[in-house]
């Protein structure tokens, strides 16, 4: 698991793969807007609040 959750210090911290290194679903391009729309459906799975911390 990454570093985050542990320095955090909770049990609810959610780390979705982005996929990289992974099978692709068919149909996916890897476009930004598929990767936007595939990151707001993960997110409202998750109900809210929702805090989101992203990198690049």
């Amino acid at each position: 698991m990454p570093m985050l959750p542990a320095e955090l210090s909770r049990d609810d911290v959610v780390c979705p793969s982005l996929g990289f290194g992974a099978r692709v679903p068919a149909g996916f391009g890897a476009t930004a807007p598929e990767y936007r729309d595939w990151l707001v459906r993960e997110l409202e799975t998750l109900g809210e609040p929702v805090h989101l911390v992203g990198h690049g």
